[in-house]
């Protein structure tokens, strides 16, 4: 296998853990471990949480809503499941970007303004950016 050449945690201004939480999402994307789930009107995703606190263990991807809650599961963007991997609160994406290096955008990562529809962003879109944001610095939806 080849070596990753990703920027360090420095060079993307994060957190050492919050880094490292991002590299093994990255992971999981890739192995296919976590599955999108399309939100549609009427899901009753009402109960947000703290991703690591969720009660449940049916966890799925959607780049529409944090963590949010319901009898089916529980459904994350990339910065909830970073949390979650992160077992904690991490620095919002609105705080990344105001760092010392705005041009390694972690904001840009957790709010790809390119795309008109979130909902229909799936695993392998994120992990591109992910993949993208982790070498460049720059998230590349």
């Amino acid at each position: 296998m080849l070596a990753q050449n990703f920027k360090t945690a420095d060079e993307l201004g994060l957190e050492p853990d919050h880094y490292e939480a991002l590299i093994k999402l990255l992971g999981m994307f890739e192995r296919k471990e976590i599955e999108h789930r399309e939100l549609v009107k009427g899901d009753a995703f009402t109960d947000y949480c703290l991703p690591w606190r969720s009660p449940d263990k049916d966890f799925k991807f959607n780049m529409t809503t944090y963590a949010a809650h319901s009898s089916c599961g529980t459904v994350m963007c990339i910065h909830g499941w970073t949390q979650m991997l992160a077992g904690r609160m991490l620095p919002h994406p609105y705080e990344v970007k105001a760092a010392k290096l705005p041009r390694l955008s972690y904001y840009q990562l957790c709010h790809p303004d390119n795309k008109d529809d979130w909902n229909a962003l799936g695993v392998e879109e994120a992990a591109g950016a992910l993949r993208s944001y982790l070498t460049t610095g720059a998230s590349d939806w």
